[in-house]
């Protein structure tokens, strides 16, 4: 059986220089996009990063995964797993120091099968935690 699929992968990156900080939440209208709600640079390990899952510019109910640096060598191991609410609002528990991903996914029966079976979304967002 053979099976098609449209796929659109999303990257958000939170780079803070130096000292800088400031807001890191402005929404860029990516058709599945993670918006963090608070500066990462602001975080500790065992402190919340509070999040926003949009789909379409709409708040989406999800779940989602999140990981660091070292936490495994293993290809599609996560260190934290968790869900939006309806209005997609989450938050992913900072565990230790490191870069960071946040991870998100969503499938969809594509709207005209003759031309494809599924679209897919992906939205990551990654962050370095002092």
């Amino acid at each position: 059986m053979l099976a098609s699929f449209l796929s659109h992968s999303y990257m958000k990156a939170i780079a803070n220089v130096g000292d800088a900080g400031g807001k890191v939440d402005a929404v860029v209208g990516h058709d599945l996009e993670i918006v963090p709600l608070a500066n990462p640079a602001d975080l500790r390990p065992g402190d919340y990063l509070p999040i926003k899952v949009l789909f379409k510019g709409k708040p989406f109910k999800t779940d989602f995964l999140a990981t660091y640096g070292g936490f495994s060598t293993e290809n599609g191991v996560f260190a934290y797993a968790a869900s939006t609410d309806k209005d997609g609002m989450g938050k992913v528990r900072i565990l230790a120091p490191g870069a960071w991903l946040i991870k998100v996914s969503h499938k969809l029966p594509y709207s005209d099968p003759e031309m494809c079976d599924t679209e897919s979304f992906l939205a990551d967002c990654t962050f370095e935690i002092q």
